[in-house]
């Protein structure tokens, strides 16, 4: 059983908008504009990242030079990437959110994407070892796990909709839903999200569409 003082989350929700230059992507400096939402309890550091509404620097069509997280997420597909042509582009990948957290002093970086191969949010976990981002291949901790989970099936505006504690009427299940991801005190639960979002996949679907 998971307690509450290891997996109840409290949200501050920044938002800021960019505009974003329609015209070339600087992909040495890559950073995806939009809203941020920092978790803060029990974690050292917490930041959650809203990708989707900065259409023209999420949409990925080339890999990314670099060590950092977004850069080596791009590296895999570089084989991929290379179907592309100066006027064609026939695969790309889609930022959705990243969450980068500290979970028992270790730093993680866990990106939720989607590629033209694939409409499903995938999901990948970065930690940090000996100063470098590494990818985690091994079977997660269960705190990990259930962040993955809930990246995987949702993204930053759902989570957000989930902790607020007024009702939007633009989402109406994830209104019917919100009592049940939430402790005594109002604060989210990381694990009775990750349940709920599992159980109501198919109901919620319709928020994570274009």
């Amino acid at each position: 059983m998971v307690t509450l003082n290891r997996h109840a989350l409290l949200i501050l929700v920044f938002l800021g908008v960019s505009t974003l230059a329609m015209a070339q992507i600087d992909y040495t400096k890559f950073e995806g504009k939009k809203s941020d939402i920092s978790f803060l309890k029990m974690y050292e550091f917490s930041h959650l990242h809203d990708y989707k509404a900065a259409y023209v620097d999420s949409l990925i069509t080339k890999p990314i030079k670099g060590t950092h997280p977004t850069a080596l997420l791009t590296q895999k597909y570089t084989v991929n990437f290379q179907e592309n042509k100066v006027d064609s582009v026939s695969f790309h990948v889609k930022l959705i959110s990243r969450l980068r957290i500290k979970v028992s002093g270790q730093m993680h970086s866990i990106i939720s994407y989607q590629t033209s191969n694939s409409k499903e949010n995938l999901v990948v976990d970065y930690r940090t070892v000996e100063g470098l981002w590494k990818e985690n291949n091994e079977s997660p901790a269960k705190e990990i796990g259930l962040l993955r989970d809930i990246m995987q099936l949702s993204d930053a505006s759902m989570i957000f909709e989930f902790y607020n504690q007024g009702d939007n009427p633009d989402y109406p299940e994830i209104n019917k839903l919100k009592p049940q991801v939430k402790d005594e005190n109002g604060v989210l639960n990381i694990e009775k999200l990750a349940k709920v979002l599992k159980e109501n996949k198919a109901a919620l679907a319709e928020y994570l569409e274009e």
